[in-house]
């Protein structure tokens, strides 16, 4: 049975659970007029000390696997489905332990990729957590195909997602729009978590510096609540590139003024097949990927005020499915997202890659979230010949 790597950090790990309802506001994701944004989050953080028993892998498994979502959920999960269903497959967080004493601690906010729970993501969020993050996990759950509620209340999508018209690019920009308030949401709602006086996190959270992220949709999604939220201190988007551009810039010609960090994958030129699929020649393709690029490096990175970086993946076999834990769990990539070789994908190191992206996002944050610069410095100094670092304004300082 595959099984999870261990936090790298020095904290026990614990994880609780919040059904927090956005009232105010449509869901615009499906075709009822009476759906409200919801989301379920999970917060993962230091514990004080261990329990004793560890947290079930995916939250409300056995509601889920009975429902119209196990289809969908079985096939994101792969072999390792089973294990979850019947909660073989532990984490390791202990639910509901007591929070770590001393000083407040530093909070983020993820938001998935699309159409994944967070728990998808639990060795990230829980080796953040061993080293004193307290990181909130948003599932949005009219994204999914199904989520449990706290309470164990199942909750999938009233009707079909809508079908929207207009370009890819303005459905994304549209569906970040809405991750990002999500995201905003849920940093209004640890603000009332932290004085709450009968919560377990009441005045531990150090919410005057809070940084947010995503992989994917998420990551744009992260990027555009920068944009809108100067609570927010810093972003970083993970694989989140649509186009080659990690983000838009805003109604004003902004990109943003926080720190910015796009963590993303080298993938290898497909094979000739796919450029003729695609009705272009491999130099098309590569012209066409070359002025994105650079348009991204001036448009972008270049314009983000506080300084930005660009931090580049090439272990052969890393691909999009590699900044989660699907693939440390045993799901093959197919084809249509990883173009490696498949006896390179099967050689792929999964934990060293996810190791890789742990240590990158955990220090960019002690940079821009702790204010403790040395880990980044660090990592830029002994990367390895598979990682790329680009600096621009003022982090090249």
């Amino acid at each position: 049975m595959a099984t999870l790597p261990a936090p790298s950090g020095k904290h026990p790990v614990g994880r609780s659970s919040f059904y927090w309802a956005e009232t105010k506001h449509a869901e615009p994701g499906t075709g009822s007029a009476g759906d409200r944004r919801e989301v379920v989050v999970q917060l993962w953080y230091p514990a004080a000390a261990p329990g004793r028993n560890r947290a079930s892998y995916l939250p409300g498994a056995e509601a889920l696997a009975s429902s119209p979502a196990a289809t969908a959920l079985a096939g994101m999960f792969g072999p390792s489905w089973h294990s979850i269903t019947s909660n073989e497959l532990r984490t390791h967080a202990f639910d509901e332990a007591p929070v770590a004493r001393g000083k407040k601690l530093p909070v983020l906010a993820f938001s998935p990729g699309g159409g994944s729970p967070v728990a998808a993501y639990t060795a990230q969020m829980e080796d953040l957590a061993s080293h004193g993050y307290v990181v909130a996990g948003i599932n949005h759950i009219f994204d999914l195909p199904g989520a449990v509620l706290p309470d164990g209340t199942l909750v999938t999508p009233s009707s079909p997602p809508q079908r929207q018209s207009g370009s890819a690019e303005s459905i994304e920009k549209k569906r970040a729009d809405i991750r990002a308030a999500d995201i905003r949401f849920v940093v209004d709602q640890l603000q009332l978590l932290n004085s709450n006086a009968e919560s377990i996190f009441r005045s531990r959270l150090e919410l005057r510096r809070t940084g947010v992220f995503g992989h994917s949709a998420g990551g744009r999604g992260a990027a555009r609540a920068c944009q809108l939220d100067n609570r927010i201190s810093a972003c970083l988007n993970q694989d989140g590139n649509m186009g080659w551009q990690p983000f838009w810039l805003d109604e004003s010609g902004r990109s943003m003024n926080q720190p910015y960090l796009t963590l993303d994958h080298l993938d290898p030129d497909p094979p000739d097949e796919v450029f003729r699929r695609m009705g272009a020649t491999r130099e098309q393709y590569v012209a066409r990927r070359s002025a994105r690029q650079a348009e991204a490096r001036e448009k972008l990175y270049g314009t983000v005020t506080a300084g930005s970086y660009h931090v580049t993946i090439g272990t052969p076999g890393v691909s999009h499915n590699s900044f989660s834990d699907i693939r440390l769990l045993g799901r093959p990539d197919g084809s249509g997202i990883n173009a490696w070789p498949e006896d390179v994908r099967a050689a792929t190191p999964h934990a060293r890659i996810l190791g890789a992206i742990n240590s990158w996002t955990r220090a960019f944050f002690d940079k821009t979230v702790r204010g403790d610069p040395k880990p980044l410095a660090a990592l830029e100094r002994e990367r390895g010949g598979d990682i790329e670092v680009r600096r621009y304004g003022g982090t090249s300082q």
